[in-house]
């Protein structure tokens, strides 16, 4: 019956949206947990390492040959007649000689081969590679480093396109919003000096126009959002309050009705503008699904702990969610069977609410039921390191 997105997880892999990862995608397994088998049955150990048990390994080629040749050697020596300990000083030569070249061998690239091997467990950071290793002096390894660096340079160029591209993007739709809301002013300004039935509904029409114009500038935002949002401390009711204040006329024209069981006391560390947006995608979902009554709660919990949290409950008394919804009511686009019965849901508001939570390390969790309400809690942690980064943003 409840959803949750806690901690850094990301909305769609707690929830078990299609935005979580792709099907055939590697998953790490917990830090200390045994390798798993691959698709040929082989579990994938860490000998793969370039240590000197697993050039023997691949060398065992050049070893049995070596093993040959003092063989045939001490053989022609025997059949000509030579003593046995010139034979067997003659065996030891050839095989420190062996030996020696071995080691020779795996010594004059092993720092290279150990640092590209490092390098197989981040391969998000490979297109760094050619920058950070020295080129090897053998024929293959210098093949191989010349391979990483054209192939790191196709990535960091594709990486940058894409930036750029995105950059491009968000610009664009923050220049559209602010383009859009002029209009979109200029006509409640019109309105304001009118009155009547039929001015109210253009009214609510404008506000949920303005409510979806306002839902692409924070999505567009989303993809960058670590740049986006700056961690500060902010008294809770008054984001609470200025969340319902902000969307005053969408809450009158449903008939909603307000209760604060706030501690005025009470502060957080959050971005303002997001959370403002979170509470508003919720307060605009139970206006839109038939709340009469909704009501904001703050509770502490495990105060002066590494979990120490300020809980904020929203909650209402509306139509509910069926049962089958609630754990998707997190993912990208999803509307469910109420949302297709009403053609104004997009499925994105709390979908980038859970976004938002999830880079800013805040929780968020829904509980429902059909027929009786809803409630979101909104999870604001009160550990030290969120304190000490706040204070860093502030100074720096």
């Amino acid at each position: 019956m409840s959803a949750a997105i806690r901690g850094n997880r990301t909305p769609d892999a707690a929830s078990g949206s299609g935005g979580g990862p792709e099907p055939n995608s590697p998953i790490e397994p917990p830090h200390g947990a045994p390798a798993q088998p691959t698709a040929d049955g082989r579990a994938d150990r860490p000998e793969r390492a370039y240590s000197f048990g697993a050039y023997l390994r691949s060398h065992a080629g050049f070893a049995i040959g070596a093993i040959a040749l003092i063989a045939v050697v001490a053989g022609i020596m025997a059949v000509t007649g030579s003593n046995a300990s010139a034979i067997a000083l003659v065996s030891l030569c050839e095989a420190l000689f062996a030996s020696a070249a071995l080691a020779a061998g795996f010594l004059r690239d092993r720092e290279f081969y150990q640092q590209l091997d490092l390098f197989c467990d981040s391969p998000e950071n490979a297109r760094y590679l050619s920058s950070i290793l020295d080129e090897p002096r053998t024929l293959e390894g210098s093949i191989a480093y010349r391979a990483l660096a054209v192939q790191g340079k196709a990535a960091s160029d594709e990486l940058a396109a894409r930036s750029r591209d995105m950059k491009e993007y968000r610009n664009y739709i923050e220049l559209w919003v602010h383009e859009a809301k002029t209009p979109i002013a200029s006509a409640q300004l019109a309105l304001s000096n009118l009155h009547g039935p039929e001015i109210n509904k253009v009214r609510g029409d404008l506000d949920r126009i303005e409510s979806r114009v306002e839902q692409a500038l924070y999505y567009a935002r989303s993809a960058t959002l670590s740049e986006d949002f700056s961690i500060e401390k902010l008294n809770l009711a008054a984001i609470a309050r200025k969340a319902c204040r902000q969307r005053s006329r969408t809450l009158i024209g449903a008939g909603v009705s307000l209760e604060f069981a706030i501690d005025e006391a009470l502060e957080v560390l959050t971005d303002a503008k997001w959370t403002d947006f979170i509470i508003g995608q919720v307060l605009e979902n139970s206006a839109k699904y038939g709340a009469k009554t909704i009501r904001f709660e703050s509770t502490v919990k495990d105060a002066g702990t590494k979990d120490g949290c300020i809980e904020l409950a929203i909650g209402d008394d509306g139509d509910g969610i069926p049962a089958a919804d609630v754990p998707r009511v997190f993912d990208r686009g999803f509307t469910g069977s109420r949302g297709r019965t009403h053609h104004k849901a997009t499925g994105m508001g709390l979908h980038l609410a859970a976004v938002a939570c999830a880079r800013m390390g805040l929780g968020l969790r829904i509980s429902s039921e059909e027929g009786t309400g809803t409630t979101v809690a909104l999870t604001f942690p009160l550990d030290r390191t969120r304190m000490d980064f706040a204070a860093n943003l502030t100074t720096s």
